[in-house]
């Protein structure tokens, strides 16, 4: 699931540097297009990159536990960064589930890719 969310974070940057071309700015259907895309992977993309803080935070906590002098300080940082990622990964889930469900409404014109885009919300949620 991680290496989806880092390919949505990816997109998500280059919509961005997107904004920044002239060409986007002189087709409005164009720039229209991506700020809706941007819109809709925000709030995925905010709580990835909070849960990749989190976890950068946790592996930090792992290797101060080796430091006599920090082992107590790091085991409370670790348990909260613990925490912390158990909230984001049951909230990171919840947003995902929601924006494959905005594009399943959105996009999905047929039985075939409503089959489709059933298989691919079950594929982000294991």
């Amino acid at each position: 699931m991680l290496d989806k969310l880092k390919d949505l974070d990816l997109r998500y940057e280059d919509l961005e540097s997107q904004l920044g071309d002239p060409r986007v700015y002189g087709d409005a259907e164009k720039l229209r297009q991506v700020n809706r895309e941007l819109k809709e992977l925000l709030p995925v993309v905010e709580t990835y990159r909070a849960y990749q803080a989190a976890d950068s935070r946790r592996r930090e906590a792992e290797e101060l536990l080796h430091d006599p002098e920090m082992k107590e300080m790091a085991q409370d940082e670790l348990a909260e960064a613990k925490e912390e990622l158990e909230h984001l990964k049951e909230k990171l889930t919840n947003k995902i589930y929601h924006f494959l469900m905005k594009l399943n409404i959105d996009n999905v014109r047929t039985p075939q890719r409503m089959l489709w885009s059933s298989l691919l919300i079950f594929s982000f949620i294991r």
